[in-house]
């Protein structure tokens, strides 16, 4: 036992100096304590320069009784490298366990520097990127900024070109190199310009039309331009002139007289850079109009300088040549020779062409309007009847508008009918409103015959026969003229001839009308004994009923009572 605890005492101290080197403190043992059995540490998680070993993660390790692994001081931060530092494992029962200690390895990686990346100044196509300027950039810590290839040449890139950068660190030992990229502006040389001596062609814009833009001109001709920096320090360089501003229209009062400025621009555009080129005029000559031709219309007896003109397109005026010209309606749809005159006859010329011409019939004028018109009979049409009075600017005729209208007595002098105007042109002239008239209508006489009547019994009128005959269909009544107050005999039966009125239905349109005369049979009346007779005056057998007298009783006509088998 003495033993084992002077050994116990030998590793501690070798503990202690170990730590010792380490900067770090190892666990006093307390004998009266159980010291417990690691039997493997932990790894520690990488970290990287300026980091203390708080930043680093312990992981794995096992020990004989519970309890965790920490390092013995977290505030140190070490070296870039591989290194070693003291692990602590503190029991989880810290009453009854020693804590024990060993060595870890972990790894310290170079820091990343915080990089302010710096801007080119602008350089000119063709030089290299060592020739850039550097503006601005920085880095924590202090270093240096270049590019990776500074021999590149650069060239024009309208999108703009990354190229590579590094920035290199003054403690290398600490921090690494930080790879980036930055835009470098290119510019492209602008060539110098002066006329070529061998051969000075003066510069000459073709001509456009108004409505045109500048850019529709092609210049030829003109000075030669030349690159400074080539081979021979001056050498030609391919190109076009164009006006400066194409899109620019200019006006015929521009045409040889503004100046318009012009650009030299090198075919080499990926290089160079276009240049001005002075000055130059050119012709701009009038344009024909867009027009769309329109139709026109007149009203007979109207000249075609009178002409409404529709659908036409254009900014100005048409105009038909002959506008004296009165054209008659067969004529419509006939084409006649038109000029547009443009609002603007500084830029446009004016137009000849064709235009369709309609003529529609013109409206007569009612000077008077007619003031009567004849009666008709019922049943006569409107057109029965004579318009007089009234006159119009042409020659025609007055007649009611619907002639073939029937009307009725009720209408006589009461309802209205509209009336036309026909002209006796009807081709160049339209029917036309003259107002209203009323007609005087009177009740029609049908033609009407009586055929035969019914027997009467003497005593009663002749309304009491009942009379037939043929009115054409109309309905009405045939009767006995006067037939109320006459009460014909018997002897006039069948010989006397009587009047007969035909009365129609429709009273409120025909007359009552004679429909010749008729004879009727006439049979006796029956008389109306009032009151039998009373007595006989006795008779002597052998005489006859007829000896007998009979007297008393009374009827309603003269005569005599007797006995109807008078002869028995």
């Amino acid at each position: 036992m003495a033993g084992l605890l002077k050994a116990l005492l030998f590793v501690a101290a070798v503990g202690v100096i170990v730590l010792a080197l380490r900067g770090c403190q190892p666990p006093v043992p307390n004998p009266e304590k159980q010291t417990p059995q690691v039997s493997s540490w932990p790894s520690a998680s990488a970290i990287t320069f300026g980091q203390s070993l708080a930043s680093s993660l312990l992981s794995g390790g096992s020990a004989s009784v519970t309890g965790s692994f920490v390092f013995s001081d977290t505030t140190v931060a070490p070296p870039v490298g591989v290194y070693r530092s003291v692990v602590n494992f503190v029991p989880g029962d810290a009453k009854g366990y020693n804590q024990i200690s060993g060595t870890v390895s972990l790894e310290v990686h170079k820091a990343v520097p915080v990089v302010t990346w710096p801007t080119a100044a602008p350089i000119l196509s063709g030089q290299k990127l060592s020739d850039v300027i550097l503006q601005g950039g920085s880095g924590v810590p202090t270093g240096t900024f270049a590019f990776t290839k500074p021999n590149t040449v650069v060239t024009i890139d309208p999108s703009g070109t990354r190229f590579g950068m590094n920035f290199t660190p003054d403690d290398t030992t600490n921090y690494s190199v930080v790879r980036g990229s930055i835009v470098v502006p290119v510019n492209k040389p602008v060539p110098v310009v002066h006329p070529n001596p061998d051969n000075p062609i003066p510069m000459v814009a073709s001509e456009i039309t108004y409505g045109q833009t500048l850019a529709d001109s092609e210049i030829s001709g003109g000075p030669v331009y030349y690159n400074p920096n080539g081979p021979e320090g001056e050498s030609i360089l391919p190109g076009s002139f164009t006006f400066t501003k194409g899109s620019d229209k200019p006006s015929v009062a521009d045409s040889d007289t503004t100046a318009f400025p012009v650009t030299f621009t090198p075919t080499d555009l990926a290089h160079f850079a276009a240049v001005p080129a002075g000055t130059l005029t050119l012709l701009v000559a009038k344009a024909n109009p867009a027009v769309t031709w329109p139709t026109a219309s007149v009203t007979y007896g109207q000249t075609l300088s009178q002409a409404i003109f529709s659908g036409g397109v254009g900014a100005g005026v048409f105009s038909i040549n002959a506008g004296g010209i009165i054209l008659s309606v067969p004529e419509s749809g006939t084409s006649h020779a038109a000029v547009f005159t443009p609002a603007d006859t500084v830029n446009y010329n004016g137009l000849g062409g064709t235009i369709v011409v309609t003529v529609r019939p013109a409206n007569p004028v009612i000077n008077v309007p007619p003031d009567a018109a004849s009666s008709i009979m019922y049943r006569q049409k409107l057109s029965d009847s004579t318009i007089s009075g009234g006159s119009a600017s042409v020659p025609g005729t007055f007649v009611f508008a619907n002639g073939d209208e029937v009307p009725n007595v009720s209408d006589s002098n009461t309802t209205p009918y509209l009336v036309l105007f026909l002209p006796t042109d009807n081709v160049n002239y339209n029917p036309v409103s003259a107002g209203t008239l009323t007609v005087t209508v009177i009740r029609a006489i049908l033609e009407a015959t009586a055929t035969s009547a019914s027997a009467i019994t003497y005593g009663q009128t002749l309304a009491a026969s009942v009379v037939t005959g043929n009115s054409n269909g109309e309905p009405g009544v045939f009767s006995f003229t006067g037939g109320a107050s006459i009460s014909p005999a018997v002897s006039d039966s069948n010989t006397t001839q009587y009047a007969v009125t035909f009365t129609p239905t429709n009273l409120q349109n025909y007359e009552p009308v004679a429909a010749g005369s008729l004879t009727l049979t006439v049979h006796k009346a029956n008389p109306f004994v009032q009151s039998n007779p009373t007595s006989a005056t006795a008779i002597t057998y052998g005489q006859h009923l007829s000896d007998s007298v009979v007297s008393g009783g009374q009827a309603n006509v003269p005569g005599t009572f007797a006995f109807t088998n008078g002869a028995s």
